[in-house]
């Protein structure tokens, strides 16, 4: 049985100071978490999805320019970043993106 071909998320490429190749790492993050290839385990799925949701933020934070801590405890570091920009940012999801499966 033939695999369909892979769909080309990443677009233009930014430098890392730039708030669009964030965005552009969490959609591809985001494609890698929706997808449904036999044999992956689905904590790595998750992983792919808060990787997304991470660097959707941090995209957010650079456009708003809000210093952050460079550090591995993203949610401790954006309750301060959260407070200093004026930001809202909502609780967390009560349904998975694209609906319940």
């Amino acid at each position: 049985m033939p695999r369909k071909p892979l769909k080309r998320v990443q677009g233009e490429r930014f430098p890392p100071d730039d708030p669009r190749e964030w965005l552009n790492r969490a959609r591809s993050n985001l494609a890698q978490a929706q997808a449904r290839i036999k044999g992956v385990y689905l904590e790595d799925l998750c992983f792919n999805a808060q990787q997304a949701a991470e660097k959707a933020i941090k995209g957010v934070l650079i456009l708003n320019q809000v210093e952050f801590p460079r550090c591995r405890r993203g949610g401790r570091a954006l309750g301060r970043g959260n407070n200093r920009a004026g930001l809202r940012i909502a609780g967390t999801p009560r349904e998975p993106i694209g609906g319940r499966q």
